[in-house]
């Protein structure tokens, strides 16, 4: 936009400071001086432009509270501002209307060119700097490289992202680390049950099979037993009626067929042990093998669960490490970001070799050969206030304002400077004075208690 523009009329109701109505005329291009003690309206007077140009933007939600609670009575806020275009012998007129009531923001904006105009038309005719060089430079870096028209956006989504899933695998990394930290079980290899049940019912059957053997040997079974077993026993041996030998099996059969005849039970009980222990004698019961296989079952529970957190800690100790290699990927892609991004910032031309923008976005300011942040903690109020006027000078916006808080405290020198800036390039600097002493080489504009008082 070729259009330049700078505030011809302020008009200001019920705002701030100004409890009831306020109309100042810009007779000055460049140097307007806003004079008067603390509390008299001052700052209300410059916070009621920077309300008409920024509307909703301009104060934090809790300003604009207090500004309607300290609001005469039901009458409504409400900031009238002319705009005038510089340097034609026709120039057009802006008329920005924002009025202000519990229920919201009215605003409107109007051309002597009587063409249909919308209040979005405005929105990149200044830059909010303008209105609060001071607040600009206490901003954080990123804010101060939008508030310059240098958005960073692309790459702070993409970090956000990167950080918030850092901080996920740093939060597992922890866990992780103190469940570690925590274990103190040894080295446990798990049992096999089903291996030792299986050896227990082994146990079980070997030793109910000889429980079996001697039971036949009670007298309420032995006599139900005594003829099959014969029988049987005689079908598993055969005797040779020429055998003479003294084996002990058939010394047994002799002597059990001779018992039988004899019908002594004792005897023929004896004689039937014998003949069995000669066949197929029931062994010792493994009792103390049993024993010791329940004793493996019972501590293999304890065991298999030290087993199971030992499986666990090493399946955390590789978790660990590979969480730790997640964390390694994302903060290389984390540092791939922050270099695209400073190297975009780092690119972008200020315009002046002494200033630039550093990998934060924060503007720097060269002083005695080093660079330093343009803050208050770095650089004094004079200094800031003519950086910025330069940075203004150079980005040539349509709006040609700057609002100059506490102006008193700018030095002669700098004062100097960016008088000498306001007259090159077209800017209208209004000052902030506190104080009654009028100023030189601009215009005056005294306010007590909110109100103007008239030009001697």
């Amino acid at each position: 936009m070729d259009k330049q523009f700078i505030a011809k009329k302020l008009e200001v109701t019920n705002f701030k400071g100004i409890k009831n109505y306020l109309l100042a005329e810009f007779k000055n291009q460049y140097i307007i001086y806003i004079i008067g003690d603390e509390g008299q309206g001052k700052t209300s007077l410059l916070d009621a432009m920077k309300f008409n140009l920024e509307g909703k933007k301009a104060f934090p939600q809790a300003v604009w509270k207090e500004i309607r609670s300290t609001a005469q009575g039901d009458k409504k806020t409400k900031v009238t501002l002319e705009l005038a275009e510089i340097n034609k012998t026709d120039p057009e007129i802006l008329t920005i209307t924002r009025s202000m009531t519990d229920a919201g923001v009215y605003e409107k904006i109007s051309s002597n060119k009587k063409k249909k105009m919308d209040i979005d038309y405005i929105n990149g005719f200044f830059n909010s700097f303008c209105f609060d060089p001071l607040a600009f430079s206490q901003l954080s870096g990123k804010d101060q490289a939008l508030a310059l028209g240098i958005d960073t956006g692309k790459w702070d989504m993409k970090y956000k992202t990167l950080f918030e899933k850092r901080a996920e695998i740093n939060k597992e990394i922890k866990r992780l680390e103190v469940l570690i930290e925590d274990f103190s079980g040894p080295e446990t290899s798990k049992v096999d049950l089903e291996a030792l049940f299986t050896q227990k019912n082994d146990l079980k059957d070997f030793n109910s099979e000889q429980d079996n053997k001697l039971l036949w040997f009670t007298p309420a079974v032995f006599y139900q037993k005594i003829n099959k077993y014969v029988k049987e026993s005689n079908m598993s041996v055969q005797v040779d009626p020429e055998d003479k030998s003294d084996s002990p099996a058939l010394l047994a059969i002799d002597n059990f067929n001779q018992m039988i005849e004899d019908t002594d039970f004792d005897t023929i009980k004896k004689t039937f042990l014998d003949f069995i222990n000669a066949i197929d004698p029931p062994l010792p019961k493994k009792i103390k093998e049993l024993e010791d296989v329940q004793e493996k079952i019972d501590s293999a529970a304890a065991t298999n669960l030290l087993a199971d957190e030992w499986t666990k800690h090493q399946e955390n100790v590789t978790s660990l490490e590979l969480e730790k290699d997640k964390r390694i990927k994302k903060i290389a892609e984390m540092d791939i970001i922050t270099k695209e991004r400073a190297e975009y910032l780092q690119g972008q031309n200020m315009g002046f070799s002494n200033v630039k923008i550093d990998e934060e976005g924060r503007l720097m300011f060269m002083e005695r050969n080093t660079w330093k942040p343009l803050n208050l903690n770095f650089l004094n109020l004079s200094k800031i206030y003519v950086v910025i006027i330069r940075l203004i000078c150079e980005m040539n916006l349509p709006l040609r304002m700057v609002l100059l808080k506490d102006a008193k405290a700018i030095g002669v020198k700098s004062k100097a400077q960016i008088d000498k800036y306001a007259k090159k390039y077209n800017l209208q600097i209004f000052y902030e004075i506190v104080g009654e002493k009028e100023q030189d080489g601009g215009q005056n504009i005294k306010i007590i208690n909110g109100t103007i008082l008239p030009e001697e």
